[in-house]
This record gives C-alpha cells, structure tokens and sequence, in this order.
C-alpha cells in the first residue's frame, strides 16, 4: 500500500513502523519529511502531505502516540471536539489520559492527565478510546478555564448529548476529586438558554458582580402579538436589554443591517438596549457589570 493509500486509514495517520512495512526504509521516510510529503503530527506518526487535518486524526495520533497497550484515551477538549461538544478555546494541544501507574513518555504537542479511569468512562468514538460525554464534561468543570467549562456543558446539554441528570450523577461521582467544590459552583450557572458563549461570559460577570440573574431570549412582541425578535438576555422589569456582538456573526453586512432594524424596533418598544463585545468581555468587565446595573438602579 502506497502513501496515498494509507491517507484514508486509520483517519489519516501513518505510524512509521507502517511505514517501514510498506518497504519505506529510514531514509526514504526521513526525506519524505523533510520534503513535505509526510507531515508529522505526532512523534513516530505521520500523514500524507494534503491529509484533511480533521479531529478524528489529531486524536488518533495523539493517543496511538502514547500507546494503546498503556490504556491510553482521549479526554478533555480532544474528547469534547470528538463528541462536536464546543469548547470556545482554541485548542494548542492533544489531551490523552492515562493510567496514574502508567509512566508517563515524553511526547507532544500532547498534554498528559493521569487518572484511574472505569469502564463506564470511556467510550469509542471511530474507534479512538475516548472519554464519555459525562466524564469529559466532569473533566473540563474542574480542570478548564469557567467559561470553557460551563460553555461546553451548555453545548452538550442544548444537543441533548446528555441530560442534566446525568451531567449531575457524574459530578456527584467526582465527589472526591480536586475542585469538586468548584466543578459544583460552575454547574450551578449553567443555563442552556444561552446561545453563545459572550452570553454565558456576561452572564459570568453579572454573577461576580452580584447582579441579579438575567433572563434569556427575551421576546419582542409585534402589534399582532407574535414574536418579532429576542433579545440576548436582560431585565423584563425594567425594560433593559443586552446585546452579546460576537464577531463572527456581527461584523458581516447582511447582520449589521439587521442588527440596525432589530435594535430599533426593540427600542421603540420601550426598551434600553445594552450592546458588549468580546473585547468588553475580556478586557472591560467592570464596566460591563457597572453599565448594566445603573440601567436596572442597583450600585455596585
């Protein structure tokens, strides 16, 4: 079987022992790489220059990197994006847990996590050894960043990769990890009304801020009495509103020019719109939270 061949196995990945079976010898690969026709994607693992850089062939080669026979598998974003869970970070390294008593090799780009992990933890996806959606869920609360953590969680939960149920037996089972008691707070604040991940992040900063809890997808109603558009979340009581622009939708034409109309009939029904960007979100969330409360009359 020739290069090409091996492209549309195992996802793509080509270990260099394949390599060898194929009557490569070592320095027919070696110059293969340095030419450009095999990409390394991890130590000893290859593809076919042009290969699809696909989710399924990062985590493949991540774990066959590690070793199967060290009972390695795929977890925290590398399993999050093998269950199309999002994660909102973009991700810099394969995560693969292992056995604790399993030495660890030196291998990257990879991010080693050592865990005793059950039967009823793992799962297969195409294949690859993976985390289930519950224990990868389990995993990000208590090791990611909140907003990755709780974002995630949303995801699944909105896909109806898992229930609520379900996500709070597998913390409950975690009841001895490290930053349980954190995993516990962050579940609390998920809300899988929340459509995009600048909303749950101003959601984030209302609750450290101690603003009262928002509501989401607010309805605007029509003259007719159905409904014309939402609004991202805000306070019903006292007609005040938030917008959450993410770049990728807001900053086409066709959205700017509906956002101009949206915004505007929302106003004229009587309410104060608030609008915030990711930049406002990292870099400005005091003023985001001081903004939003001397619209609804509470001092910080």
């Amino acid at each position: 079987m020739g290069l090409r061949e091996h492209a549309g196995v195992d996802h793509g990945v080509i270990s260099r022992a394949e390599l060898f079976a194929a009557g490569l010898s070592r320095a027919e690969i070696d110059w293969a790489y340095r030419r450009g026709s095999l990409v390394r994607d991890q130590r000893g693992l290859y593809a076919v220059a042009g290969a699809p850089v696909t989710e399924l062939r990062c985590a493949r080669a991540a774990v066959q990197s590690v070793g199967l026979a060290a009972q390695a598998v795929a977890s925290h974003d590398t399993a999050a994006h093998l269950h199309g869970i999002d994660t909102v970070r973009r991700q810099q390294f394969e995560h693969v847990t292992i056995p604790r008593a399993t030495r660890r090799p030196q291998r990257g780009p990879l991010w080693l996590h050592a865990h005793d992990l059950s039967d009823d933890d793992v799962t297969f996806v195409d294949g690859i050894p993976t985390t289930t959606v519950a224990r990868t869920l389990l995993d990000l609360l208590l090791r990611a960043d909140r907003l990755t953590a709780i974002w995630a969680c949303e995801s699944a939960l909105r896909a109806a990769l898992l229930s609520p149920t379900e996500l709070g037996l597998s913390i409950e089972r975690g009841a001895r990890r490290r930053g349980i008691k954190r995993a516990r707070r962050r579940y609390q604040l998920i809300d899988v009304l929340s459509e995009s991940p600048l909303e749950t992040g101003v959601r984030l900063i209302f609750a450290d801020f101690q603003l009262p809890p928002p509501r989401l997808q607010i309805p605007i109603l029509g003259a007719d009495g159905s409904v014309q558009y939402r609004i991202d979340l805000g306070y019903e009581e006292r007609k005040v509103g938030v917008e959450c622009d993410g770049r990728a939708v807001h900053e086409q034409p066709e959205a700017l020019f509906g956002d101009r109309e949206r915004q505007n009939a929302v106003l004229n029904s009587g309410w104060r719109l608030l609008r915030f960007t990711w930049s406002d979100y990292r870099t400005r969330p005091r003023y985001i939270a001081a903004t939003t409360a001397a619209l609804i009359g509470i001092r910080l």
